[in-house]
């Protein structure tokens, strides 16, 4: 589109000096021919992101032939020829100046999807339906329909800060791909790569060895899980597609616990998953969770140490689960518990009658 220079059109005939000289004629010059630069359109549509038209106003433009000179006393030179660029259209042709060349990829049957999961020791798929679609225009078209996603690539991690227990991994029980030390492969020829460090999986498709297809993307996103075996409640774990030509698209998938797991000493009320848990962090994972009742496990790794708790309280029903942890002892802050809603005495009517309702209550 740039630089797409028209030739100007030749100078009118002006008068040569030695006419002017020998034969007595004079005139004025004519006038210089349009350069154009531009596209003609003849029934086609003619598509450009709106960048490129704006280009085309500036860098494609043709330049103007000279005009012809004059010759004579009393006479002008021709003007020069303007120059001009557009698009010229015939035949019903249309233009679209809002093309975008490279469509946001999607990801389909996965944002919002929230799996339950055993807690400590046991995997759960990403996917909850095992139907997740990924979709590309460009990618997508390539291999005959079939997609060659080769250069695009898929994150997964927590959603915010990695969270290094975080373990992911895949589940290649009847899929269409197998995992090869670094290598998801198909047919043992390597379709895709991937890293798995710190709580992130990075899947790279290279079709290096057979073609990414789409069927075999798909595959893969479904079939990718998750396992941590200190969880802290829920997780939100975010899903990335890269296209590999700049553009994405997200998913967020909740993994349900009612585990909550203490890591950590020292103790603070502000929640960061991404560095341990504490005791006031997991009081208030459970305050916060209202989808059902929360246990909390004092893990291995505290086993024989001090925990110094800050002043807190608690009012709600919890488990505490201290079979890893033995020899723990807490100290430090005071603890309230929340108060039972009163009862009834068992001596007396709950309601007393209107004769007696301002009476003194007589003890048990």
């Amino acid at each position: 589109m740039t630089n797409n220079l028209g030739a100007g059109g030749g100078g009118g005939g002006g008068v040569a000096s030695d006419q002017a000289a020998n034969y007595g004629r004079t005139g004025s010059g004519g006038d210089g021919g349009a350069g154009v630069g531009a596209i003609w359109n003849a029934g086609g549509t003619v598509r450009m992101d709106a960048t490129s038209a704006g280009t085309l106003a500036t860098g494609n433009v043709g330049g103007g032939g000279l005009g012809g000179k004059a010759a004579g006393a009393g006479n002008v030179d021709g003007a020069n020829g303007a120059s001009t660029s557009s698009i010229y259209t015939t035949n019903g042709g249309t233009t679209d100046t809002n093309y975008n060349p490279n469509a946001a990829p999607t990801l389909g049957n996965l944002n919002n999807d929230s799996v339950a999961w055993a807690g400590a020791g046991n995997t759960v798929r990403l996917d909850l339906g095992s139907n997740a679609s990924l979709a590309d225009a460009e990618l997508g078209a390539l291999n005959s329909g079939n997609g060659n996603w080769s250069g695009a690539s898929l994150v997964i991690q927590r959603n915010g800060t990695a969270v290094s227990s975080d373990l992911l991994g895949f589940d290649t029980t009847g899929g269409l791909f197998t995992v090869s030390g670094s290598n998801l492969q198909s047919g043992g020829q390597t379709f895709a790569t991937f890293t798995n460090t710190g709580g992130v999986l990075t899947i790279s498709f290279t079709s290096s060895g057979t073609t990414a297809t789409t069927a075999l993307v798909n595959d893969v996103a479904q079939r990718i899980t998750y396992r941590n075996d200190t969880p802290a409640g829920d997780a939100n774990v975010k899903v990335t597609l890269n296209d590999g030509a700049g553009a994405s698209a997200t998913a967020n998938v909740t993994v349900t616990t009612d585990f909550i797991y203490v890591t950590n000493t020292s103790d603070t009320a502000t929640i960061d998953a991404s560095n341990g848990t504490s005791f006031s962090e997991a009081v208030a994972i459970a305050a916060a969770d209202s989808t059902g009742s929360q246990t909390i496990v004092f893990a291995s790794n505290l086993a024989g140490q001090t925990l110094n708790l800050n002043a807190g309280s608690i009012n709600e029903s919890l488990t505490f689960d201290m079979d890893q942890a033995s020899g723990l002892i807490l100290t430090g802050g005071t603890l309230t518990l929340g108060a039972a809603p009163p009862r009834p005495s068992p001596m007396a009517p709950a309601t007393p009658p209107p004769s007696a309702a301002s009476s003194p209550a007589a003890a048990p």
